[in-house]
């Protein structure tokens, strides 16, 4: 089991839906996100998943690991989380300077 987030009740749990690029979907789908995932391969090799979901941070930071190899097509608030968190992410290196950071 990866996340707590599949521990909660039938009532608080919804699905998400997630694209894998197809450079990572061979990786991504020898993983078992959870015991009554669905997937399916798209005819351009990207691997869209689907799992049961509730609100719970280390189902995000799964999410996150994948970075730009994966796309929350569903629910609308998580793939909004998703994003605010890539963006904040960015704007660490937004300036493009590593002044301060290398001796």
């Amino acid at each position: 089991m990866r996340s707590k987030a599949f521990l909660a009740t039938p009532s608080s749990v919804a699905w998400t839906r997630l694209l894998f690029t197809p450079e990572r979907a061979t990786q991504v789908a020898r993983e078992q996100w959870h015991p009554l995932q669905e997937s399916q391969v798209h005819p351009d090799g990207s691997w869209e998943l689907a799992i049961p979901y509730s609100d719970d941070p280390q189902t995000l930071d799964d999410i996150l690991r994948f970075g730009p190899d994966v796309t929350v097509l569903a629910p609308q608030a998580l793939r909004l989380k998703v994003r605010r968190r890539l963006l904040a992410a960015a704007s660490r290196y937004a300036d493009g300077s590593d002044a301060g950071i290398f001796p």
